[in-house]
């Protein structure tokens, strides 16, 4: 029962967090990630930045973390690297809801 507890408490933080990025950030600006751990919010990345991380060629893990590191508005930092930890595809995961953002279409990326 108190893990249970504690699952919803976080499902509550996320939620309220993520209401909060979609008003500062703009709806069609942040996209959410859901994860064991929980949820992870990204906002888009600059088209500039975009283009020379698409222009690399190579999607390294180091590439795509560096991404990530920059358009990563929720949990923390450290919080995210806690969850990839336990869920290391979630750097794929997190990699797309970017892309999406940057105009992939959601279809393209999941292979429908």
């Amino acid at each position: 029962a108190l893990a249970e507890t504690a699952k919803l408490e976080q499902q509550i933080k996320d939620e309220a967090a993520f209401a909060a990025m979609q008003d500062e950030h703009g709806e069609d600006n942040v996209r959410a990630v859901t994860s064991e751990s929980g949820l992870i919010i990204v906002k888009r990345d600059h088209h500039l930045k975009f283009k020379q991380f698409m222009d690399r060629g190579k999607f390294t893990t180091s590439a795509i973390e560096e991404q990530i590191s920059r358009c990563l508005i929720y949990p923390t930092a450290d919080e995210f690297d806690r969850y990839a930890e336990k869920e290391p595809y979630l750097l794929q995961s997190v990699a797309g809801a970017i892309a999406v953002l940057a105009g992939m279409k959601s279809d393209e990326f999941t292979g429908k």
